[in-house]
C-alpha cells in the first residue's frame, strides 16, 4: 500500500516547558505539491514534547511542501523530500487570534474583547469546555501574558519559510 509518513516536531512559544501538558496541542498538516495546490490535509494533536505523526495513505510524489498550523500560531512550512520523512519545523510563533496567519492590530482588539476569560479543563489532557482565540498560551485564560506575546510577534506573517 503505498503512503507518505511524517513525523514531526514543534516547539510551542509560551506553552511552558517541554515535557508539560501545555505541548499537547492540536496541530493541522498541509501537504502541497510544488504548484501549491493541495494534496492532504491530516489534524492531529501533538503530543507533551511537540512532536506529532501524520499518515497518508496515499502515494506522493516529492519533494513537497508541508506546512503545520493550528490557527492560534503563524504557520510554517517546510519542504520535505524522504519518505518517511522526520521534519523539525521549530517553534510556532503565538498570537493569531482570529487564524487569518497574521499577527496584526485585529489580534489586539479580539485580546481586548476577551481579556479575563477563563476556561476550565474538560479532560486530563489538556482540552477545554470553551475556546479562546485569544489564549496565545494555552494555559486556558486570557492574561497579560498572551499580550506579552502577541506584541512580541506583532507583524509576523506566515506561512513562514524554513
Amino acid at each position: 500500500i503505498p503512503y507518505f509518513l511524517l513525523r514531526g516536531q514543534v516547539q510551542w512559544e509560551g506553552h511552558g516547558a517541554i515535557g508539560t501538558i501545555g505541548w499537547k496541542q492540536p496541530i493541522n498538516v498541509y501537504i502541497y505539491n510544488k504548484n501549491y495546490s493541495q494534496l492532504w490535509y491530516c489534524s492531529t494533536f501533538t503530543d507533551i514534547t511537540g512532536s506529532f505523526i501524520c499518515y497518508v495513505r496515499t502515494a506522493l510524489i516529492l519533494p513537497v511542501d508541508v506546512r503545520v498550523w493550528n490557527g492560534h500560531v503563524i504557520s510554517v512550512i517546510k519542504e520535505v523530500k524522504g519518505n518517511p520523512a522526520t521534519v523539525d519545523f521549530g517553534v510556532l510563533f503565538a498570537g493569531d487570534t482570529n487564524s487569518d496567519d497574521i499577527i496584526s492590530d485585529i489580534d489586539f482588539i479580539i485580546y481586548d474583547m476577551t481579556v479575563g476569560s477563563v476556561c476550565t479543563p474538560a479532560c486530563s489532557y489538556g482540552c477545554f469546555t470553551c475556546f479562546l482565540s485569544a489564549d496565545a498560551n494555552g494555559d486556558g485564560k486570557v492574561s497579560e501574558d498572551d499580550l506579552f506575546l502577541m506584541i512580541k510577534n506583532k507583524g509576523l506573517r506566515g506561512p513562514i519559510r524554513r
